[in-house]
């Protein structure tokens, strides 16, 4: 259940989220006026309607991993940690788009995932280059600054 008067921005789509039509932010987020003039995120205004102040510590979580939905069926209280946990398993490719399976991916002591099929691509590029004397840097511009 959301407000009559934002009812009007939102498309419910196939997977039952309630989609915010209205102003999105930078972020991708919803963004409304909370009726005194401040801005605040859609969700969270939502959420708050629904069930009452947010605890500080906790942020809303959507488990569907839509940042304008506004169905609070969808929404969970998270830490700041648990949702950046959350987050991060949402990403099931790379930047350059290979899909994160058990067998191209890697995962370091820190928990961070890295793509085999970019290190090998970036390997093979490095062992190219070194064959014809081409600086690494002219072949891989974002790799020679790390």
């Amino acid at each position: 259940m959301i407000p009559a008067r934002l009812a009007k921005y939102v498309q419910v789509n196939d997977s039952e989220c309630w989609i915010w039509m209205g102003t999105v932010n930078s972020r991708g987020y919803g963004s409304v006026t909370n009726g005194h003039g401040k801005s605040m995120l859609a969700h969270r205004g939502a959420w708050e309607f629904v069930n009452g102040p947010i605890p500080d510590g906790l942020t809303v979580n959507h488990k569907c991993f839509q940042k304008r939905c506004l169905n609070t069926e969808h929404m969970e209280l998270l830490t700041a940690g648990e949702n950046t946990a959350h987050a991060r398993r949402a990403i099931r490719c790379c930047p350059a788009g290979h899909d994160y399976t058990p067998e191209n991916t890697r995962v370091n002591a820190a928990g961070h995932r890295s793509c085999r099929e970019c290190a090998n691509a970036q390997r093979a590029a490095a062992r190219f280059a070194a064959a014809l004397n081409i600086p690494t840097a002219t072949l891989l511009p974002d790799e020679a600054a790390s």
